[in-house]
């Protein structure tokens, strides 16, 4: 196995489609890490923290692993991914198809400007008194 720190690119999806598997163990929540969301369109399965953006993104046992805080079980889960072939295809599928179902420009553009159009009558109906 080797890992590889290649610093700032601007190639990502180049990059994560030559990968395995994608290790995210990073604490900090995010609301939408786009790291997790680029991996899952690219089709490469995911091993990250189980906190709550990552959670949007990676369905545990479907298109990624959630593991950690322990650095034990962020290997135990990678060495699954890595060690499974089919499991790997799988999720990798998975991801994909999600991220294009549910991350997509075509899916998320609509929505929010239907939700701006919504909060604009809401506020419109707040100034005019009705």
């Amino acid at each position: 196995m080797r890992a590889v720190l290649p610093g700032y690119r601007r190639d990502v999806t180049a990059l994560l489609s030559l990968c395995d598997a994608v290790l995210f163990p990073s604490q900090l929540t995010e609301v939408l890490p786009m790291t997790l969301i680029e991996a899952s369109a690219v089709g490469v399965p995911i091993v990250c923290s189980d906190i709550p953006g990552n959670r949007e993104v990676v369905q545990d046992g479907e298109n990624g692993l959630l593991a950690g805080p322990s650095d034990e079980s962020y290997a135990e889960a990678l060495a699954r991914v890595l060690g499974d072939a089919s499991l790997a295809e799988r999720m990798a599928r998975a991801g994909r198809q999600a991220a294009l179902e549910k991350f997509d420009e075509s899916v998320v553009v609509p929505k929010i400007i239907s939700l701006y159009a919504t909060l604009g009558a809401q506020r419109n109906s707040k100034i005019l008194g009705i």
